[in-house]
């Protein structure tokens, strides 16, 4: 059976966690998830990794219900 660990950086995006991906990237797999209203620019050049993913998604609506 083969090992399949991913490293999650999820929330809003920020400079240190994105200019720290070379030392992510030596590891594992990296996903990215941030919201559609984050400030996207802080991905530009993000191409140059292989072995990163990123999924954008809807902030949650401020009436939704929270638990």
């Amino acid at each position: 059976m083969t090992d399949k660990v991913s490293i999650l950086i999820c929330g809003k995006l920020n400079r240190t966690s994105i200019e720290n991906l070379h030392n992510y990237t030596k590891y594992k797999e990296v996903i990215i998830c941030c919201w559609r209203d984050d400030n996207l620019k802080i991905l530009d050049g993000i191409d140059s990794f292989d072995n990163v993913k990123i999924l954008i998604i809807e902030p949650v609506h401020e009436s939704a219900k929270k638990f």
